[in-house]
């Protein structure tokens, strides 16, 4: 038993031996290279992640994936689950730590002072705010783009995204999902009945106008799958997850958002959950 013991303790020594020596010898390649990503063999692609040490990303369909270090509270906020679904149609892999915000914790605010996630940490690069990600991810990336080349599409777009991350968010996510699900893990207390009324209320009034922008599109923004329709559907998907989301008011909302809920890339959201809140059954559901 004693021989046993000192075996495993000696290869469990030799793991850690060769897992920082590879580290020590691919960061001093990056440090030669002034961090860049390096290609060492075909099929495999190296970024060095400070504070995170040394990630891998290997060939997907349609490309290499870069590994990132991204920090966020949790799959309950829509804004996360909009890069979550950006990222993921863009096949770029994620590192993924959850971060307290509203412990406002000093190291926290050095990466944004504003105190609010997500936030994306690329190396040295820091971005704050879902919108300026997305956009930073789509002008970099190589493939599935999902911002428009008209300038006037564009604009659309961007205006829809700003509709819902910031009049549908106040005025719904806010209303429903911080009332029913944050206050009890932040410790805010019990929720205010008043807010989920008028959560409640305002939801048929986006939802409406959601069915007015589709009767004449296929897409929210026009033609094509774009970042509008992950902002949208990342909100609907939280209030979904609580059964706040009335499918038969619009014939028009629920089959775009089947849609969207089908692609691989949503399909990944969809499967994860907040621990004490299970989801309905049709949260999954395509066919819902």
């Amino acid at each position: 038993n004693y021989s046993n013991l000192v075996q495993t303790i000696l290869l469990i020594l030799l793991a850690i031996i060769i897992d920082q020596s590879t580290k020590i010898f691919i960061s001093k390649i990056m440090l030669d290279n002034g961090f860049a990503s390096i290609s060492v063999f075909s099929f495999l692609k190296l970024v060095f992640v400070r504070n995170t040490g040394i990630s891998f990303g290997l060939f997907s369909e349609g490309g290499i994936l870069g590994r990132y270090f991204f920090s966020t509270f949790s799959i309950s906020v829509g804004l996360f689950i909009a890069i979550l679904a950006f990222l993921a149609e863009k096949k770029i892999e994620t590192e993924l730590v959850q971060e307290k915000y509203w412990e406002k914790s000093i190291d926290f605010l050095k990466r944004n002072p504003a105190g609010k996630v997500p936030i994306l940490k690329i190396n040295e690069l820091i971005l704050n705010d879902s919108q300026t990600i997305c956009e930073y991810l789509e002008e970099v990336g190589e493939m599935h783009h999902l911002m428009p080349e008209d300038l006037l599409a564009r604009a659309e777009v961007r205006r829809l995204v700003n509709w819902f991350d910031d009049k549908f968010y106040h005025e719904v996510t806010l209303k429903l999902l911080f009332e029913r699900i944050t206050k009890k893990i932040v410790g805010q207390g019990h929720p205010d009945g008043q807010n989920i009324k008028k959560g409640s209320q305002n939801i048929k009034v986006h939802l409406d106008y959601m069915d007015h922008l589709l009767n004449g599109r296929s897409w929210l923004a026009g033609k094509t799958l774009t970042l509008a329709d992950f902002t949208a559907a990342a909100h609907l998907s939280c209030l979904d997850y609580i059964s706040d989301v009335d499918w038969n008011r619009s014939s028009n909302v629920k089959d775009w958002y089947a849609k969207v809920k089908s692609r691989p890339a949503f399909r990944t959201i969809l499967a994860d959950q907040i621990s004490g809140f299970p989801p309905p059954r049709h949260y999954t559901d395509l066919d819902f």
